[in-house]
């Protein structure tokens, strides 16, 4: 009988050590997999985090351009209008109102200033350029 449980001792211990090394050999490599995953997504994450921030930076200072030179036209329609009140004959403020008006996108005060433009010097050149991309929009 102890031959027989020595017999079966033997036999079953490399059975138990295969089980072990085996579970412990998959655990090592699930945590590596696991960790290995992990890193993958934090750097993905990571990474989309800098390049939305790169984005809105540059979408931002857009922003601010436009602003500024939505600003600054409209200064400079101030400027002009103040001419007409001063010199109403002047076809020129008229066309140049109308040219500022068309690139803040504000038509029908453009296809206005334009048409006036026109009424002082029906054959004005500019005028009618302007007024042939005004009434194709």
């Amino acid at each position: 009988m102890k031959k027989q449980n020595l017999k079966k001792q033997l036999h079953e211990f490399p059975k138990i050590y295969r089980f072990i090394t085996e579970n412990l050999n998959s655990l090592i490599k699930n945590k590596n997999t696991r960790a290995g995953g992990f890193v993958f997504i934090y750097i993905s994450l990571i990474t989309l985090i800098v390049y939305l921030g790169f984005n809105f930076y540059n979408n931002y200072n857009i922003l601010v351009m436009l602003r500024q030179e939505k600003e600054k036209t409209e200064n400079k329609i101030m400027v002009w209008q103040g001419i007409i009140e001063k010199y109403p004959s002047f076809k020129d403020a008229y066309l140049q109102l109308g040219a500022l008006e068309y690139k803040i996108r504000n038509f029908e005060k453009a296809s206005t200033y334009v048409k006036k433009a026109l009424v002082l010097d029906p054959e004005y050149s500019d005028a009618i350029e302007l007024d042939k991309r005004l009434s194709g929009n």
